[in-house]
């Protein structure tokens, strides 16, 4: 540890050097010098000003002090040992000060100031009903607002720091009583074996936590509601906040919860009921529509009436490309538009994806590159992907690998994927919790929150995983 004050303030400039948002005060007490290091726009100079260097400066003679938790006043002090560890809390937004008298005596006072946004409605987990408030970017305040919710001591709060570059603060949070006994230790371990040198949102922790590196379908699953994870903390499962991030991990994850939405338990068993059937129709709309229609029309039209398939015949007549080609190339146009409207700025995005769109499925059939029937079954497709906006990415490239299959071997190629996709998501399992958990291995009790949506049977229940 530094010897003096003098040396402290040598080593504090010499590593931030070239930094010029660090802030030194030396001043002169009676009895003694003073030292206080910050960064600035990290640490609040008002409460420094306020909690440190106004009761050291009226607090007469500090000659003999042996310590100075009774001479300043900020809310949490740490004695401090390792020059790294004074490196590491300035950049936190801690202010390290050093009083020299008789002894040399030093320690770090938080200090840190919440620059970021407030809690506002969640822009990505829509609901007309219930909660609104999401989640920031500020790693302390998510803590808090789950705490506002779940208000017991069994709600465990374990904090890490992540990235070599980054130091980026990492909580995992649990309920105590509720979780399976080997989640934590699991999740715990996992986190203390990452090694990365920059973290800057929860994708990023997922990448380095989960069982497969290069996972195909989602191992955790996110949102950026706070009700939504308090109550899963609540059903038994995990959540992982990551400083920077909106968005919180929560695990296990398994399939059922795709078809889930946070305002099925405050509507109708009915209407909630009626919901999840029609977003597990849009689940498969999205997957097979393409390549259905494909075997359908190329091969196998006698499983259609035969007056719409004259009509489908007649729009396609004058068209040189072959189906699975048009099919396919109105399929990557829209997954272009669809990039579009999400990379341009907001203002803008929306109205050129619409219009692109339109002017594009006009143009194509005017110029007698795809067929009215083909340009309705590509955006029925696209739509129903936005249903289960989990697996939106994942549906993208399924419906490519599928169409491909029906195109090779027809109905048998499209059954040999789907038996190869069904195979690898009954392997799957992540943290010990089976993906299809509730249909493979089967569990009544899980039916009833899975396609059935009754609330009164589950809500508040701690799931057995």
């Amino acid at each position: 540890m530094f010897e003096n004050i003098d040396e402290a303030e040598r080593a504090v400039r010499e590593r931030f050097a070239g930094c010029a948002d660090l802030s030194v005060r030396r001043a002169a007490l009676e009895g003694g010098d003073l030292l206080i290091c910050s960064v600035s726009g990290l640490a609040d100079k008002d409460y420094i000003s306020e909690t440190v260097l106004r009761p050291l400066m009226n607090c007469g003679s500090v000659a003999g002090a042996a310590s100075l938790g009774g001479l300043i006043q900020a809310a949490v002090i740490e004695e401090v040992s390792d020059p790294e560890m004074v490196f590491g809390a300035l950049c936190t937004g801690n202010a390290f000060v050093a009083l020299q008298n008789e002894k040399f005596i030093c320690v770090l006072c938080s200090a840190d100031t919440y620059f970021g946004r407030s809690a506002a409605k969640a822009e990505t987990d829509i609901t007309v009903k219930g909660a609104q408030t999401a989640f920031v970017e500020d790693m302390d305040k998510n803590v808090s607002l789950l705490r506002r919710i779940i208000r017991t001591p069994d709600l465990k709060c374990e904090r890490f720091v992540k990235g070599g570059v980054t130091r980026t603060r990492v909580a995992l949070l649990y309920v105590e009583g509720r979780v399976p006994a080997r989640l934590p230790d699991l999740l715990r371990a996992k986190l203390n074996a990452a090694q990365a040198s920059v973290i800057v949102d929860s994708g990023n922790v997922e990448s380095l936590i989960r069982k497969h590196k290069y996972g195909f379908f989602p191992s955790f699953g996110y949102t950026e509601k706070v009700d939504k994870a308090a109550s899963l903390l609540a059903a038994g499962r995990a959540v992982i906040i990551c400083d920077g991030s909106p968005f919180v991990l929560t695990a296990p994850y398994i399939f059922m919860e795709s078809l889930q939405s946070a305002e099925d338990y405050l509507r109708s068993p009915f209407y909630a009921t009626f919901m999840r059937l029609l977003r597990f129709a849009a689940l498969l709309t999205a997957l097979y529509l393409p390549a259905l229609f494909l075997i359908v029309s190329d091969s196998r039209h006698e499983l259609i009436p035969a007056e719409i398939y004259e009509v489908m015949e007649k729009l396609r007549r004058g068209i040189p490309i072959p189906l699975f080609w048009e099919l396919l190339i109105m399929l990557l146009v829209f997954e272009m538009l669809r990039e579009v409207g999400l990379r341009m700025p907001r203002s803008v995005g929306d109205a050129v994806g619409i219009v692109g769109s339109i002017i594009i499925g006009d143009a194509a059939t005017r110029a007698g590159i795809a067929s009215t029937t083909v340009i309705l079954a590509v955006a029925v497709s696209a739509v129903a992907n936005f249903v289960v906006p989990v697996y939106m990415n994942t549906t993208s490239l399924l419906r490519l690998l599928f169409l491909l299959a029906a195109e090779t071997a027809g109905f048998a190629g499209l059954a040999a994927a789907s038996g190869a996709v069904l195979c690898v998501l009954c392997a799957k399992n992540e943290l010990g919790v089976p993906y299809l958990l509730g249909i493979m291995p089967f569990r009544r009790d899980f039916m009833f929150d899975f396609v059935l949506a009754v609330p009164q049977k589950t809500q508040g229940r701690r799931e057995k995983l």
